[in-house]
């Protein structure tokens, strides 16, 4: 499969990179192998069978690159990793980002979980009064258990 993970797991370049290496082998373990006497399949048609999969294989990345939308193709190629991507969101010190981090795997943010308590607890009740339209009644609920207590505060 060409797209089995997300290029932000270990980074796009890392991903990338582990695609053309599985690709370059398969020719490396072709070139090192023997011909044996009374083989099912033989040497040629094994290579003939792994030019076409390249070839398919080269599609599909084409494929792939052509049908991305164009503000994440460099997701492809970039060394950022899931959790720096999450930090950055983070980091851009707007509520409407800041709350996307959680539509993560918490291990993605666990390392400045404090500091995402104390927004929380700086922010709950700013965000409850003046209701931006991005913070619906889904985002209060899913977000209420992560949030600290003495920030619980409801409408009035």
């Amino acid at each position: 499969m060409l797209h089995m993970r997300h290029p932000y797991e270990m980074g796009g370049a890392y991903w990338l990179f582990t695609l053309f290496y599985t690709q370059i082998s398969t020719f490396v373990v072709l070139s090192m192998g023997t011909p044996t006497k009374g083989a099912v399949i033989q040497q040629d048609d094994l290579w003939a069978l792994a030019v076409l999969l390249a070839i398919f294989w080269v599609s599909a990345i084409v494929g792939l690159f052509m049908c991305c939308e164009k503000g994440f193709k460099h997701t492809f190629y970039q060394p950022t990793r899931g959790w720096e991507y999450n930090r950055a969101l983070f980091d851009t010190r707007d509520d409407e980002y800041r709350m996307s981090i959680f539509d993560d795997h918490s291990a993605y943010y666990m390392w400045y979980r404090g500091e995402i308590t104390e927004w929380l607890f700086d922010v709950w009740v700013e965000l409850y009064q003046m209701k931006p339209v991005w913070f619906t009644d889904d985002v209060r609920s899913e977000r209420a258990v992560r949030t600290p207590a003495g920030a619980t505060a409801r409408p009035i």
